[in-house]
């Protein structure tokens, strides 16, 4: 009974949020950009957005040794929104999907910042929220939900899986793992039970 009841507070809350952010827009990124600066916009923040190279650290994940992985890499991920800032126009929200492994086609999204110099070097980069993997059309409708949330500055707290009441949205954050703008990459105050065997991958 309580769970249902959290799932209907859950729902109400979700049609109040379409409502309040319906006027923001939300247009495709291959409207705005050409194929090839959708590609080239991937490959830039690709290193900080996805997964490490079997050999690879987070101290040695820039080296010019994994260049092909990173474009393979960066290929089998969609840009989906490309929304630069009105106040800096190097200054871009965005949110990206990739294929999750799952037996039937499922994919998961990723929303975030990203802040470049006049040279084209990131400055700044923060991911926001990466949802749990999803069959398309729901990842779909959840997304768009999440990101027009984000976009207008709203809380995200209540699709966090522990508020969430039983309904996946966000994976991460988490109670134990968020994400470090100052280190680029998602950190957890629990254990990594690998560590004493990373040395022994490089």
């Amino acid at each position: 009974m309580f769970k249902i009841l959290g799932l209907f507070s859950l729902l109400v809350i979700s049609m109040i949020a379409c409502q309040e952010n319906k006027n923001i827009l939300l247009q495709d990124a291959n409207q705005i950009l050409s194929a090839d600066s959708v590609e080239l916009f991937k490959y830039k923040i690709i290193r900080l957005t996805g997964k490490l190279p079997g050999k690879a650290d987070h101290t040695t994940k820039f080296d010019t040794i994994f260049d092909e992985h990173y474009k393979n890499l960066s290929q089998q991920h969609d840009l989906v929104y490309y929304i630069p800032s009105q106040n800096d126009k190097n200054s871009i929200q965005f949110l990206l999907t990739r294929i999750a492994p799952s037996l039937h086609e499922k994919k998961v999204a990723i929303a975030g910042k990203v802040t470049f110099d006049i040279t084209g070097n990131i400055i700044y980069y923060e991911e926001v929220f990466r949802t749990w993997k999803m069959l398309v059309p729901e990842l779909k409708e959840k997304s768009d939900l999440l990101f027009r949330l984000y976009l207008g500055g709203k809380d995200l707290s209540p699709y966090y899986t522990t508020n969430s009441k039983g309904v996946e949205y966000i994976e991460f954050p988490n109670e134990h793992v968020r994400f470090d703008p100052a280190k680029k990459q998602w950190v957890s105050d629990l254990e990594d039970p690998l560590e004493p065997y990373y040395d022994m991958k490089r």
